[in-house]
């Protein structure tokens, strides 16, 4: 099984679960408030990075890797995540603002 690919699916879980649920949570009353809802999802990705970490490092032993690329890799892949998670958050925060102001 390739648990590099597994950390990366896990990395990418948060992200997608902020486009879907925080834009419903935005154009519909969801139970889950909007603010809640984005500060889970940057602990998840923070949980999953490290996790993914620790997954990578262990079969990297296992295969008899020493290097670190592996790890390093994912940690860059993870950051672009995090960037890509508050970009999404600001554009349905400029999404809010601008759909109460068209309400007004």
């Amino acid at each position: 099984m390739n648990l590099f690919g597994l950390s990366i699916l896990l990395v990418s879980l948060p992200l997608l679960s902020q486009i879907i649920l925080g834009t419903l949570s935005l154009l519909k009353n969801y139970r889950i408030k909007f603010s809640v809802l984005s500060l889970i999802n940057f602990v998840l990705i923070i949980m999953f990075t490290y996790l993914g970490i620790q997954i990578i490092s262990n079969d990297a032993k296992q295969q008899g890797v020493d290097c670190g690329m592996p790890n390093t890799a994912f940690i860059f892949f993870s950051f672009g995540i995090i960037i890509l998670q508050s970009i999404t958050i600001v554009l349905q925060l400029i999404y809010k603002k601008y759909k109460n102001k068209k309400k007004l």
